[in-house]
C-alpha cells in the first residue's frame, strides 16, 4: 500500500517545501537577508529556495540556519540496518 500522493509532480512538491520554508522563516520573525547571513548564502538563494527552486544543499543550509534540522527525521525517518543483496 502506497502512503504517498502520486498525482503530485516533483516541482509541485518543491514549491510546497518552499512555501513551508518561507512560513518557518516568517514564524521565526527572520528576514530573508538575516536568514541568508546565518546560512552563509545570498538573499537570492533564499528567494529561490522559498520558490521551490533550490539545490538540496542550499535547502538544508537554510533548515540548519532556522534550527529545523531535527525535522528531517519526519521527512525521512532513519532506517534500520538490514542486509542488502543489491
Amino acid at each position: 500500500m502506497n502512503h504517498y500522493d502520486t498525482s503530485k509532480s516533483a516541482s509541485a512538491l518543491a514549491e510546497e517545501l518552499g512555501r513551508r520554508l518561507r512560513q518557518a522563516r516568517l514564524e521565526a520573525n527572520i528576514s530573508q537577508d538575516a536568514l541568508a547571513s546565518r546560512a552563509g548564502l545570498s538573499r537570492r538563494a533564499v528567494q529561490y529556495a522559498e520558490a521551490g527552486k533550490s539545490q538540496l544543499d542550499t535547502f538544508l543550509a537554510l533548515l540548519l540556519a532556522l534550527g529545523l534540522d531535527s525535522q528531517l527525521d519526519n521527512l525521512l525517518p532513519p532506517g534500520h540496518c538490514l542486509p542488502c543483496n543489491c
